[in-house]
């Protein structure tokens, strides 16, 4: 219906370039944050083993 509403495209566009920001300033805050600790990436291992390396960069201590 207003597909021809200049605002409405403007709008489109710059959903998109916040999306596309979301996830590195997510994995950011998780890197600052460090919300994990050992005992975290103890459980992660037994379950997920592959994953703790990644996850490494988010966990407290050694």
């Amino acid at each position: 219906m207003n597909s021809n509403n200049p605002d409405h495209s403007k709008k489109q566009v710059n959903w998109a370039f916040e999306r596309e920001d979301t996830l590195p300033l997510a994995v950011l805050l998780l890197a600052l944050i460090k919300p994990l600790n050992a005992d975290d990436m103890q459980r992660i291992g037994e379950f997920k083993p592959g994953i703790v390396k990644y996850l490494k960069w988010f966990a407290r201590g050694k």
